[in-house]
């Protein structure tokens, strides 16, 4: 937790600094002024049919309800076992808890800063934010666990 907890604040300034170099990647941690993650507006893809898109990296123009809830983050990879099993039940969960917590996905090879900048080290992993604007991490689950990604939502996403 100590390594998230230095590996945070150290996110926010290479997003600022990615922020302002105009860079484009698809990723939900750009930062605002209050160091906070940012995500957009996009054009719907096949995964928001499910509850599910990916993440993205500016803030929308026009803020919603969903902005305040909390922001669940499945790290994986199309060649991974565990997260191709673990996809079904995330899609399923997004669709349950709508309207309760926003879920985002990020395809490891596809977006290998997103990960590196989380320190992400096995997949899947499943991160569970206060918010999309927040930086404050609420827990974190490795591997195939459906029961304890459920607990988790339970918890915090009532």
């Amino acid at each position: 937790m100590k390594l998230i907890q230095r590996i945070i604040p150290a996110l926010a300034i290479i997003l600022s600094i990615q922020a302002c170099s105009g860079s484009s990647s698809n990723q939900d941690n750009s930062t605002s002024e209050n160091n906070t993650p940012e995500v957009s507006a996009s054009a719907p893809t096949p995964a928001e049919e499910t509850h599910v898109t990916p993440f993205a990296s500016q803030k929308p123009a026009v803020t919603t309800a969903a902005d305040t809830l909390p922001l669940v983050v499945d790290f994986s990879a199309t060649w991974c076992g565990p997260c191709q099993r673990l996809k079904p039940v995330f899609e399923e969960l997004a669709a349950e808890y709508d309207g309760k917590a926003t879920f985002r996905t990020v395809d490891i090879d596809a977006e290998p800063e997103i990960a590196d900048r989380y320190g992400i080290q096995a997949v899947p992993t499943i991160m569970i934010f206060e918010n999309p604007y927040s930086t404050k991490l609420l827990t974190i689950i490795q591997g195939y666990n459906p029961e304890e990604l459920k607990k988790a939502l339970s918890q915090y996403c009532k």
